[in-house]
């Protein structure tokens, strides 16, 4: 018990600590966001996000800076509840029900995820916690060209990770997401339909239909992070629209300064995400330069907001790039001489017709329930247009030009990703921004599309709550299951596993393991440069050695231009022009993508997966020559520890053509 009040103890600190960056924007921001607790703390997440970036660019953001930051954020709550004194208010509306509602949610995701039980033994290890590892030991993210830091998300919410890594450990990583976000998500729903005098039974609904949707969870990646980031957006924008409607929009640029940190903040977390944003402020800016009469206005806040966004992603943008362009340089001689290197010029999957195939996801559900509630938050944007055409002259109506963006902007994404990416992989990218956004449209459709406490906001909310039971009955299944996962391992991870993946992924987590580590580091000198392909590196020390871990899917990577197809010596010159002195190398164990598994990856019809099975392939069985001719420092069977010696191979020699026949 002692426990689960410690861990409920982080996430509340945590949360108010948020909340009290927020407040310190509020001289600079527009009033009407710090009427809602909820999105004032989504605000101070994405400002705290811009300040991780200057920390990690510069490389201090570790524990004394990261604690500093927290005694700052919950000074600046504490003297807000000390003036406001809250406690005070003894009597609550009806319409306050979904707030009392919202926190059992949280506190039951709280109790159920944390520590968390289970993690994805491939994302999350590989990538995901050794991030924050690395970030928490070093203060920093740069110097691994070969990490996926660029190809998937630019690193932010590996800093909100260490947080919750200072505070309990691996277990307490999903906090962050799973449990702080996910808490934000449900309590901004609860106070939007306060705020706006909505029905509380339709903010009870969307409650329950945001927790029921199934998120496709795979690794602790950001997901209702994602989600708050694109609610809060949203918002935001319906408060700009209704500004930027009026004659005079002088305050304007006090709502495009916060679009501006949020968008930067989803960019800086998930490349898809940052999709969205890119498309929902276009079509805003779009929408608003047709319909408003104040045309600079509209010009200038955009130019605002587009400079706190430039601001605010650039100092994530230039952390991994001098490694990458180290990276691309040393590979530039070698390029030439490397078959695979040049062998896919486009990764895109056009899935896009899978949207309407009510196909079995491996996660979970059909692509048909996410693309319906697209439609549907889609549908109501363009209803929200087509009723403003007709009474433009009623400013109440003026928030129905955001929603039309947000229900565009939602739909258009989910066609880009399933164009760019295989479906099942589509549908997980844009569970963040289904989850998010759909809610924050239907109620943003009901506050602007009808008056306050006329019978036509009750018919039309009562069309939505029936909607919201739809949803709820087409994910129960996936809901109870997922309920069960976590009542049982402690974890929302939407595929199956077994008793051996869940005894390796504990075991993975004990001191006895990162002993293991330890004493494996140590047949390296300090200070040298080794590459790093293990399931856990996170146990390893990265003040001690430059550690430059490395996964198959990273090295596909094409911005780092790795020049795959090398012969043994050639590959071995492209590290050695990297820094790279050591290998460590995990060659068996349960955790380990083998040899078979990535010959099978060849197979697959989609290039993606191709490509990763083809370098993958390419890797292992260079590195496996590169041992024997180097001097081995360390072999167990599992593990092998070698110096890279001196080749003097041709670097023009192809590789074998037995090789080639197999990749």
């Amino acid at each position: 018990m002692t426990q689960k009040i410690y861990q409920l103890l982080v996430v509340l600190l945590f949360i108010l600590c948020a909340f009290g960056w927020g407040r310190l924007t509020r001289r600079f921001l527009d009033r009407r966001i710090f009427a809602f607790h909820s999105l004032t703390t989504i605000i101070g997440l994405a400002v705290l996000g811009l300040i991780g970036g200057v920390l990690n660019l510069v490389h201090v953001a570790k524990a004394p800076v990261l604690l500093l930051m927290v005694a700052i954020g919950l000074g600046v709550t504490t003297r807000h509840l000390l003036r406001s004194r809250p406690w005070r208010q003894r009597t609550f509306p009806l319409g306050a029900i979904p707030l009392f509602v919202a926190p059992i949610f949280a506190l039951g995701a709280a109790w159920l995820l944390m520590p968390t039980g289970v993690f994805n033994i491939a994302d999350d290890f590989h990538t995901y916690v050794t991030r924050a590892t690395r970030m928490a030991q070093t203060g920093s993210l740069a110097g691994n060209a070969f990490d996926t830091l660029g190809l998937d998300s630019l690193g932010s919410a590996s800093f909100f990770h260490c947080f919750f890594l200072l505070a309990g450990g691996v277990a307490f990583l999903n906090g962050f997401d799973a449990v702080a976000c996910f808490a934000l998500c449900v309590l901004l729903l609860a106070e939007l339909s306060l705020r706006w005098r909505l029905p509380w039974w339709l903010g009870l609904c969307a409650i329950f239909g945001l927790a029921w949707i199934n998120p496709q969870y795979v690794n602790i990646s950001p997901l209702y992070a994602g989600a708050a980031g694109v609610m809060a957006l949203m918002v935001c924008g319906l408060f700009l629209a209704r500004t930027l409607m009026r004659r005079h929009g002088a305050s304007a640029w006090r709502l495009a300064l916060p679009m501006g940190f949020l968008a930067a903040w989803l960019a800086t977390m998930k490349m898809t995400l940052g999709f969205f944003a890119g498309i929902y402020l276009s079509v805003l800016l779009l929408v608003l330069l047709v319909a408003a009469a104040n045309r600079p206005a509209v010009l200038k806040s955009a130019g605002a907001g587009f400079l706190v966004l430039v601001f605010g992603v650039l100092p994530w943008a230039l952390v991994p790039l001098p490694a990458l362009l180290r990276a691309r340089n040393a590979a530039e001689t070698l390029i030439t001489s490397a078959p695979l290197a040049e062998k896919y010029t486009s990764l895109t999957a056009h899935q896009s017709a899978f949207l309407f195939n009510p196909i079995a996801l491996f996660y979970g559900d059909t692509p048909v329930f996410y693309l319906a509630v697209s439609g549907a938050a889609f549908a109501l944007g363009i209803a929200g247009v087509a009723h403003w055409l007709r009474r433009r002259s009623d400013s109440k109506l003026h928030g129905t030009l955001a929603v039309a963006a947000g229900g565009v902007a939602m739909f258009a994404t989910l066609f880009l990703n399933s164009h760019l990416f295989p479906i099942g992989m589509a549908i997980r990218y844009t569970c963040p921004i289904v989850i998010g956004g759909a809610f924050v449209v239907a109620l943003g459709f009901v506050r602007s599309r009808t008056p306050a406490l006329a019978p036509s906001r009750r018919w039309v909310s009562a069309g939505l709550a029936a909607g919201c039971v739809a949803l709820i009955i087409s994910f129960n299944e996936t809901f109870l299951e997922r309920l069960d996962t976590a009542r049982q391992n402690r974890t929302l991870l939407a595929y199956s596993v077994n008793q051996s993946y869940i005894d390796y992924s504990r075991d993975m987590l004990t001191d006895a393991a990162a002993g293991y580590h330890s004493r494996l580091q140590n047949n390296i000198p300090s200070g040298s440069t080794a590459l790093v392909w293990t399931t856990t590196p996170f146990h390893f020390d990265f003040e001690r050695n430059q550690l430059l871990t490395m996964t198959a899917p990273a090295m596909t990577n094409p911005a780092l231009h790795f020049p795959a197809g090398l012969a043994p010596g050639g590959l071995e010159q492209y590290l050695r022009n990297n820094r790279v002195r050591f290998v460590i190398m995990e060659t068996n164990g349960y955790g380990v993508v083998d040899l078979a598994d990535l010959v099978r990856m060849q197979r697959n019809r989609l290039a993606v997966y191709k490509k990763i099975g083809d370098f993958g392939t390419y890797l292992r069985r260079s590195l496996d020559e590169l041992a024997t001719r180097g001097k081995v420092l360390y072999s167990d069977g599992r593990m092998v520890v070698f110096e890279l010696g001196n080749s003097t191979e041709p670097l023009d020699q192809k590789v074998s053509t037995h090789t080639i026949s197999s990749l």
